[in-house]
């Protein structure tokens, strides 16, 4: 949805291959979107992309800060937020 919305450059496969090499990495960790999380997002009505609440909603339950310029999730006030 990013590629077809034009937030990043590249195609399909630019990203499927970034994703992986990501996956391979020490450096991030793809999380798996597990039901607690979802029903958590869920309830982050003051966010209004599902994404973001999905992502806000992992970070709280990691206890891991967040690296954002996206200015309704720092509104929210839901997650900690490092930049």
């Amino acid at each position: 949805m990013i590629i077809e919305k034009k937030r990043i450059q590249g195609t399909q496969a630019q990203f499927e291959q970034l994703l992986q090499q990501m996956n391979t990495s020490d450096n991030y960790r793809i999380g798996q979107l597990h039901l607690a999380i979802v029903l958590k997002a869920a309830q982050y009505t003051q966010i209004k992309d599902i994404f973001d609440r999905l992502i806000v909603a992992e970070a709280v339950a990691l206890n891991a800060l967040l690296i954002t310029r996206d200015e309704e999730i720092i509104a929210s006030q839901l997650a900690s937020i490092l930049w």
